[in-house]
């Protein structure tokens, strides 16, 4: 049987291990307008995928200083998911400019993104899954009309 020192004890343990287990992992926080549009865009690809039967394993995974936005499954396949948006306020979607959110994706950004990838890769139990794909999904917000493209890497 357990005393109560015991007990407070176990607790504490638990609580230091949980600690240390947890100690990289924190809540992104958005303070600035263009954060604010990437939750939104990040949030709305979440509905996309999962409408389109993903499974969301994980999001904004960040390690070493990259970040994965969305790490999705579906038919045996591992997603690792860059979403880029862009806001065109009221601007129709039909008539936006040839700009694509993710030209935002630079050689620099690549090279981020594919490096954290193979760290979670090395820390997660991927040799389950029968193929790996890295891409960008491409959020257009134009008031309450929003269109998502998918594009492999």
């Amino acid at each position: 049987m357990f005393h109560v020192k015991h007990i407070k004890c176990l607790f504490w343990m638990k609580l230091a291990f949980m600690g240390e287990i947890f100690h990289n992992i924190h809540m992104k926080k958005f303070t600035s307008k263009t954060q604010k549009v990437g939750e939104l865009g990040e949030n709305l690809a979440v509905k996309y995928l999962k409408n389109k039967g993903f499974s969301i394993i994980e999001r904004n995974f960040t390690f070493q200083g990259g970040e994965i936005d969305i790490i999705a499954e579906q038919n045996n396949t591992l997603f690792f998911v860059e979403v880029k948006t862009r806001n065109y306020k009221n601007t129709p979607l039909d008539k936006i400019s040839e700009y694509k959110p993710e030209e935002n994706v630079t050689p620099k950004k690549r090279e981020r993104f594919e490096k954290t990838v193979a760290l979670y890769e090395g820390s997660h139990d991927v040799e389950k899954y029968e193929s790996i794909k890295l891409v960008c999904m491409a959020v257009y917000i134009s008031g309450k009309d929003v269109r998502v493209d998918m594009i492999d890497f």
